[in-house]
């Protein structure tokens, strides 16, 4: 799935599953960074996100002069799509399995 669709899909998912409107724009704005991300590196469809895509992303926000706190909220929302994308079968292995937030 190309990340724009997703990105769109996900958020139709948060508001048909009753998720506050102020968790949806939160998820929006983070993930929207993660995107970015991919978009940087050539990355346009989530089935080519790897383990090894995520721990650099990971490890590019543990970096970043943010609080802790902030960090956890950037990655949060990414886990939550890949765990999202295996719920509904649209992937079958999980990129993000045994990244902490």
């Amino acid at each position: 799935m190309d990340i724009d669709t997703a990105k769109i899909r996900f958020k139709n998912y948060l508001e048909s599953s009753g998720y506050a409107a102020s968790t949806i724009e939160c998820y929006s704005v983070y993930l929207g960074y993660f995107l970015d991300y991919l978009r940087k590196i050539k990355v346009m469809d989530l089935k080519q996100v790897t383990h090894e895509t995520i721990r650099t992303y990971q490890l590019l926000v543990a970096d970043m002069a943010i609080a802790e706190e902030t960090k956890g909220m950037r990655l949060r929302p990414v886990k939550r799509l890949f765990g999202w994308l295996l719920d509904t079968h649209r992937l079958l292995l999980d990129p993000t399995e045994k990244i902490r937030c």
